[in-house]
């Protein structure tokens, strides 16, 4: 869980013409920890142990999750991480 608050600290705040969102610079963080391990930890994480994250933290691991395979000019806005984020907070108990 650290890693995953770790993560959300970092976050970078981008907003655009056509939206708005987190995004992550590898240097920050790689000598840490891997991407991947990052992602596979948010995909691995128990979904009913979500509301341990406040909304902005989720909604920045949402965009960390979307936007891994995802080429640079390609982020996942803030719209997106919430669909995801209601999808995780969804999930069955």
């Amino acid at each position: 869980m650290n890693s995953l608050r770790f993560i959300c600290a970092i976050a970078n705040e981008w907003t655009a013409t056509n939206g708005e969102g987190w995004w992550f610079s590898q240097e920050s963080y790689s000598d840490l920890i891997l991407p991947n391990v990052v992602y596979d930890y948010i995909d691995k994480f128990d979904k009913n142990q979500m509301t341990t994250f406040s909304r902005t933290e989720l909604l920045k691991l949402a965009s960390f999750y979307l936007n891994y395979s995802r080429d640079e000019m390609y982020k996942a806005d803030k719209d997106e991480a919430r669909e995801l984020v209601d999808e995780w907070l969804s999930y069955p108990q």
